[in-house]
């Protein structure tokens, strides 16, 4: 548990995340995949859930078009698969201004809230 409370900051020992973390007077130095802090979780957080988003948007797109493609002349399907990817297409636009504002915020007060992970 102390380890637990030491890597996600201010835990038992009052480590910050990156540092040698000592239990029972031990020291255990963290590998560098584990460096890190709350901030870096919820950083981490942020870019996955942007990706999520628009992998998602993308398959919908891609399902949606296919839909598009095999309706056959039914005007009933055809008008599902345009409105569909139109909210598709409304959804990515909407997600890509919520990371431009996150960013934005993160530039004014010198964080940087998305940590890219390629």
């Amino acid at each position: 548990m102390k380890l637990l409370a030491a890597l996600i900051g201010g835990g038992a020992s009052g480590n910050t995340g990156g540092a040698p973390l000592s239990i029972n007077g031990q020291t255990l130095p963290l590998p560098g995949y584990l460096q890190f802090n709350a901030f870096t979780v919820i950083s981490g957080f942020i870019t996955l859930l942007f990706l999520a988003v628009t992998l998602i948007a993308l398959m919908y797109m891609v399902y949606n078009g296919f839909i598009w493609l095999t309706s056959g002349g039914d005007n009933e399907k055809l008008e599902k698969a345009k409105r569909s990817i139109t909210y598709t297409i409304f959804g990515l636009a909407f997600a890509f201004l919520a990371f431009l504002i996150v960013n934005v915020i993160g530039f004014f007060f010198n964080v940087h809230l998305v940590n890219w992970i390629f």
